[in-house]
C-alpha cells in the first residue's frame, strides 16, 4: 500500500499544517494592482526625507515643520468629526501623550513653549493624524509600505558611496543653495569611522536615524505585499535594505533589521502551523527569561551592551540607565522638561533610550502612554479575524513585527525630528486595522439573531424565502392563495399576522418561522 493510502486510511485528526483557504472575504483582499499612494501621505513622505532648512527669524523651518503643523488642527477637528471612521483607544492615548508634553514643556520650558513647543507636537500628534487620516484602506497601506521600500532601495547606493567616499552629496549640495542649510556630517562633530567606513547619514542628521529608517520596511514590504510582488523582487529588495541599514555602522538599526530578519525567517517556517505564535511568544519569553537570570542587569539592556560596536558604549548606556532612573524617581510625575538633567560631567547628556527620556523629560504618564500607543495596536490588531494568507493578515503580522521590533530597539536608541515624524506616521497608519474593513459589516450585524435581538430591519445575511406561486405577494390584501401545511384556522386567535415582505420574520427560514407560528 503506498504512502497516501496508508494516510487516507488513518484516522483523521487535527491537522499538522492548517491549509488556508482558497478565496478570502472581498474586504481582506485588495483586488487587482496595488492602488496609487494617497496623496497626503505622498507628501509626507517625500517631506521626511528632504534636508531642506530655512531660517526664518530664528526658527529652522523645514518641510515636515510646515506640513505637520498645517494639518495638525484641522486634522484634529476631522477625527473629532468621525472622518477617519471611530475615534479608538490608541487617538485617547495619543492625544494624552501630546497634552502631558506639551504640559511639561509649558511649565519647564516657558520662554520656548510657543515655538519649541508647538513644534515638538506637530511631529508627534501631526504625524501621527496624517498617517491616520490617510492610511485609511488596506490598499492604502499597500501603497504606502511599496513607496516606503523603494525610498530605502534608492538611498542604498548613496549610503554605500557616502560609506566608502565619505562624500555628504545631498546635503551639501542643498547647503551650497544661497539661504538654505541641512543636515550636518557627524564626521566633522568627531565621529570616529568604524570598520573603516564612514558612519552614513544620506538624508538624516544622524546615523542611528538613517539605520533605523533603512530597518523599518523591512516587514512591511517583505511580509505585506507578499501577495503583491514576487518572492525574488522582496528578497532583493530586504537584501538592499539591510545593506543601507549596515552602513549607519550602528548596533541599534543593525539589531533592528536583523530582529526582523529572524522574525520573518521564522514566520515562512511554520507559515500556517496551528501554533505558529504561541510557540513564538513562549520561546521568546524563555530565552528572555534566561538572559535575565544571566545577567546582573535588565535582559534588553544586557542583549544591547553585547551588540554594540564600541565597548564603550555599553559602559555608557549603564551609567545612563542607573542616573537615568534615578532623575525620573526624583520628578516622576512631570519630569524636567528640556532642561539640564543630573548625569556625569564626561557624559555628553544624550538619552539613548527613548522610553527613559519621556520619563526624564515629561514624567512616568507620558512614557506609559506612548507604550500603551504601541501596545494597544498590537493588541486590538491581533484580534481581527483575519484569515492566513490574505492581505489583511499579511499586513498585520507586518505591523506587529515593526512594532515590536520598535519597541525594543527605542530602549537602546533615541529619535527626533524626521525619524520621530515616520515613526508617529507609521503608527497612525496602522490604527486602519482595528477598523472594520471597507466593505466589511460589524460582526453583530452578520448574525440575523443578533440583529432582531437589537430591534434591527432586515438582517445584513439571512436564508430567502422562495415567493408563492404565481409570484404573488403575501401580504394583507392580497388575493393569491397561502400555501400552508396547516389546516385553516389551526393558527390560534391571536397568533402572529403574515409577516411583510422583506421584514425580518419574513427573512428567517421557513422551517423556523413555522415552528414560532
Amino acid at each position: 500500500m503506498s504512502d497516501a493510502a496508508l494516510s487516507r486510511s488513518r484516522p483523521t485528526g487535527r491537522p499538522a499544517m492548517a491549509e488556508p483557504p482558497k478565496t478570502f472575504p472581498p474586504e481582506q483582499m485588495v483586488p487587482g494592482k496595488i492602488p496609487p499612494v494617497p496623496k497626503l501621505a505622498l507628501l509626507a513622505m517625500i517631506a521626511m526625507i528632504s534636508p531642506i532648512w530655512l531660517d526664518v527669524a530664528g526658527v529652522l523651518l523645514a518641510p515636515t515643520r510646515v506640513l505637520f503643523v498645517a494639518c495638525l488642527p484641522v486634522l484634529l477637528v476631522m477625527l473629532f468629526m468621525g472622518k477617519f471612521g471611530k475615534v479608538v483607544l490608541t487617538d485617547y492615548l495619543m492625544l494624552f501623550y501630546s497634552f502631558w508634553m506639551y504640559l511639561s514643556i509649558a511649565l519647564f520650558n516657558t520662554d520656548v513653549v510657543l515655538v519649541f513647543g508647538t513644534l515638538q507636537m506637530s511631529l508627534v500628534l501631526g504625524g501621527y493624524l496624517i498617517g491616520r487620516a490617510s492610511i485609511r484602506t488596506l490598499g492604502d497601506w499597500q501603497a504606502m509600505a511599496r513607496l516606503f521600500g523603494i525610498i530605502v532601495v534608492c538611498m542604498a547606493p548613496l549610503a554605500v558611496h557616502e560609506a566608502i567616499t565619505a562624500a555628504f552629496l545631498i546635503p551639501d549640495f542643498i547647503a551650497s543653495l544661497p539661504g538654505f542649510t541641512s543636515v550636518t556630517d557627524v564626521t566633522d562633530k568627531g565621529y570616529p569611522r568604524r570598520f573603516g567606513l564612514d558612519r552614513a547619514q544620506v538624508v538624516f542628521g544622524h546615523p542611528i536615524h538613517f539605520g533605523l529608517y533603512c530597518a523599518m520596511p523591512i516587514s512591511l514590504f517583505f511580509i505585506g505585499l507578499r501577495n503583491k510582488i514576487s518572492f525574488i523582487t522582496r528578497g532583493t529588495a530586504v537584501a538592499l535594505m539591510l545593506a543601507a541599514c549596515f552602513t549607519s555602522v550602528s548596533s541599534g538599526p543593525l539589531l533592528s533589521a536583523i530582529f526582523q530578519t529572524g522574525l520573518i525567517g521564522y514566520f515562512m517556517m511554520l507559515d500556517g502551523h496551528p501554533k505558529q505564535w504561541p510557540i513564538l511568544l513562549w520561546g521568546l519569553a524563555i530565552i528572555y527569561a534566561i538572559i535575565e537570570i544571566g545577567s546582573d542587569t535588565f535582559g534588553l539592556y544586557a542583549v544591547a551592551v553585547r551588540l554594540a560596536f564600541n565597548s564603550n558604549t555599553a559602559s555608557i548606556r549603564r551609567t545612563l540607565w542607573e542616573y537615568g532612573t534615578a532623575q525620573v524617581a526624583d520628578h516622576p510625575i512631570l519630569g524636567i522638561g528640556h532642561n539640564w538633567w543630573n548625569h556625569p560631567v564626561w557624559m555628553s547628556g544624550s538619552i539613548d533610550n527613548y522610553w527613559l527620556q519621556l520619563a526624564i523629560l515629561y514624567g512616568i504618564p507620558a512614557s506609559f502612554a506612548m507604550i500603551a500607543v504601541y501596545f494597544s495596536i498590537m493588541i486590538r490588531a491581533g484580534r481581527g479575524k483575519f484569515i492566513p494568507g490574505s492581505d489583511a493578515y499579511n499586513a498585520r503580522v507586518a505591523v506587529t513585527f515593526l512594532l515590536v521590533t520598535m519597541f525594543l530597539i527605542l530602549a537602546t536608541v533615541t529619535i527626533w525630528n524626521e525619524v520621530l515624524g515616520m515613526v508617529m506616521f507609521l503608527l497612525g497608519s496602522s490604527v486602519f486595522l482595528l477598523q472594520p474593513l471597507a466593505g466589511e459589516a460589524p460582526q453583530a450585524a452578520a448574525d440575523p439573531r443578533a440583529a432582531r435581538s437589537r430591534g434591527g430591519g432586515r438582517p445584513a445575511a439571512a436564508d430567502p424565502v422562495p415567493p408563492p406561486r404565481g409570484g404573488a405577494g403575501t401580504g394583507p390584501g392580497s388575493s393569491a392563495p397561502v400555501y400552508t401545511r396547516f389546516p385553516k384556522g389551526s393558527v390560534p386567535a391571536g397568533g402572529a399576522r403574515p409577516a411583510r415582505p422583506g421584514s425580518a420574520r419574513a427573512a428567517q427560514p421557513v422551517r423556523k418561522r413555522l415552528n414560532e407560528d
